[in-house]
């Protein structure tokens, strides 16, 4: 009896091993590839547009096709091409946006051309153009503000092509 149930849970491992195999290397709905990098961290690469979920940052995003995901510790960033998308949460104590990135402006040396308040999927939200006095960055910047954290999706190109621009 022994023998007869080992026989068949052998079986079963070498049924799911071929499936696996035939379905890494012919299969077509694959959605990312993973590369570990030196950090300890993965690179993603998503070949069909579809949601990415941190495991570190607690936030759920659509991420078009042909993006790569690098997930860190602190933030994320999102490569497509040459252009690069950072997403990254700090905590605050701060009950409203409009409080955080007034404390947060009077720290940084930042020169703001536009800012529009938002509500994006009813959350408090705040779009910036902000150009870095130090360095002379300039970047599009959205603020979001959820549960007690500031969520910031930036980028610094300037644009991403038509329909991949998702920081619209």
């Amino acid at each position: 009896m022994k023998k007869k149930f080992l026989m068949i849970i052998a079986g079963v491992l070498i049924l799911l091993s071929v499936a696996t195999i035939v379905l890494d290397k012919f299969g077509e709905n694959y959605k990312f590839s993973k590369t570990p990098s030196s950090s300890g961290t993965e690179t993603q690469k998503v070949h069909v547009s579809q949601r990415f979920k941190s495991r570190n940052l607690d936030f759920e995003v659509q991420i078009p096709k042909d993006y790569e995901i690098n997930e860190k510790l602190t933030f994320v960033e999102l490569k497509f091409n040459q252009y690069l998308i950072d997403i990254i949460r700090n905590g605050t104590n701060f009950d409203l946006l409009e409080e955080y990135l007034e404390n947060f402006d009077k720290t940084r040396k930042l020169k703001t051309e536009e800012q529009e308040n938002e509500l994006i999927n009813n959350y408090q939200a705040v779009r910036r153009i902000e150009t870095n006095l130090e360095s002379g960055v300039k970047e599009k910047v959205y603020y979001f503000f959820v549960d007690s954290w500031v969520y910031t999706l930036s980028t610094s190109s300037e644009s991403f092509g038509a329909g991949n621009d998702f920081l619209a």
